[in-house]
Parts: structure tokens; sequence; C-alpha cells
């Protein structure tokens, strides 16, 4: 549990790293660059990635409504199952 805590904190403390390394010269450059990316492309992409997802989960579970597909059987779940396939799990049995 005291290994959990660690993890998280050093997961969580890194941006406040970065806000202090700008100060040095040689990556100084790098951290506004990489703080801009964060701010402006990442949240663009999750923003356009979000309406894909609802948009094509919502018309999978219309088009699975009254099969037995475990995956697409609540809206929220075929929300779920779908980002998971996008990770590139597909649930194939082998």
């Amino acid at each position: 549990s005291s290994d959990l805590l660690v993890i998280w904190a050093l997961v969580l403390a890194w941006p406040r790293f970065l806000f202090f390394y700008r100060g040095f010269q040689l990556v100084g450059s790098f951290v506004v660059m990489i703080s801009k990316m964060c701010k402006s492309d990442l949240v663009r992409f999750i923003v356009i990635y979000a309406i894909f997802l609802m948009g094509f989960s919502q018309g999978l579970y219309v088009t699975f409504i009254g099969t037995n597909n475990e995956i697409f059987d609540s809206p929220l779940g075929s929300m779920l199952g779908l980002f998971h396939m996008t990770l590139g799990e597909f649930g194939r049995s082998e």
C-alpha cells in the first residue's frame, strides 16, 4: 500500500518538476514546447476521440440490440468495449 502511494506521488509530481526545469537553458525550451503541446494538441485529440468514441459506440449498441452480445448490451458497456477495442483487445478466443 505504501508502494502504491509512492507510485501515484511520482506520477503526479512530474508536472511540478517540469515547471522548475524551465529555468535551465538546456531544457527550458523543450519544457515549454511539451507544455504547449499538452495544452493544445492533446486536449484537441481527446475531444475528437471522445466524440467519435461516443458516436460509434452508440451506433454499435443500436446495431446489436436484440443479440446475445455481452460487450454491446448497454450504452456504457458498448462505450467501454469500444475503448478496449481501440487499445487492441478484441476478445478473440484462440
